[in-house]
């Protein structure tokens, strides 16, 4: 019984670290940040950049060299 429920312990440690890295390199880089760059001009009109996109446990989402830009503008920043 002790070993059977150190093999479960043992394989939620393995899919949970699994699921984290997916999180971090995959879902968030790529898909998240492409979904977000898409989707926020038509909601502030203005162009946005976000430069990296990490899932922290303590600390959750962390967002990092943000950049919204004037409107009509790709070069004038508005906010970063």
């Amino acid at each position: 019984m002790a070993k059977r429920l150190i093999y479960i312990l043992l394989a939620l440690t393995m899919l949970g670290t699994i699921a984290f890295f997916y999180i971090n390199n995959i879902l968030l880089p790529v898909k998240v940040k492409k979904m977000i760059i898409q989707n926020a001009p038509d909601q502030i009109h203005r162009t946005v950049d976000i430069g990296n996109i990490r899932f922290s446990p303590f600390k959750g989402l962390v967002f990092q060299d943000i950049r919204i830009y004037e409107k009509g503008s790709s070069t004038e920043t508005f906010l970063t």
